[in-house]
């Protein structure tokens, strides 16, 4: 049986990104860079195809210097992560699962559980929108960023409602309403 290797990054893309690895913050140098880990990471394990990729964050430039930025790009991440950090296979690119942790995986699992301990933890991860500070000038990014940001904020209050509905369930009225 396989076992997922304990994650040596942290990931934060709720309120905004940062990168933790096992010697403290990683700066990634380039919006861009960080953009396609964001979204590597949200959709993990999910390969891509590399001409998405390329469409979701240099959608506006000419193809061939559109994939010779994905390549950089791809090659910046390995160096900054560990070579094994992503998995590439012909035209499709992902990371490997376990690689990093990722807060939104976190607040989506919580979610799942439902109990009220869950929720707690999902609200307290949600401390403010997607990549509230990365923005790029690209249709595709644009749509789905604005997308996930939507959903995610959703979500949340969603996740408030219902531990709002639990606490008056159990006669905690004070709790209910914070």
């Amino acid at each position: 049986m396989d076992s997922v290797p304990t994650p040596t990054f942290q990931l934060s893309l709720l309120g905004g990104f940062e990168l933790n690895g096992p010697h403290g913050s990683v700066d990634l140098t380039s919006k861009k860079l960080a953009a396609l880990l964001a979204f590597l990471a949200c959709s993990a394990p999910q390969a891509h195809s590399r001409e998405k990729l390329m469409t979701l964050l240099w959608g506006s430039h000419f193809e061939a210097q559109a994939r010779q930025n994905l390549r950089q790009a791809l090659t910046r991440l390995r160096r900054s992560l560990s070579e094994d950090a992503l998995a590439t296979a012909g035209e499709s690119v992902s990371l490997q699962p376990g690689a990093i942790a990722c807060d939104v995986a976190r607040f989506e699992a919580l979610l799942r559980d439902g109990s009220r301990e869950a929720l707690i933890g999902a609200i307290g991860l949600y401390t403010g929108a997607l990549l509230a500070d990365i923005e790029i000038p690209e249709e595709a990014w644009t749509e789905w960023v604005g997308a996930q940001r939507q959903r995610l904020e959703g979500l949340a209050l969603d996740a408030m409602v219902k531990l709002g509905e639990q606490e008056l369930e159990a006669g905690n009225h004070e709790g209910a309403l914070n």
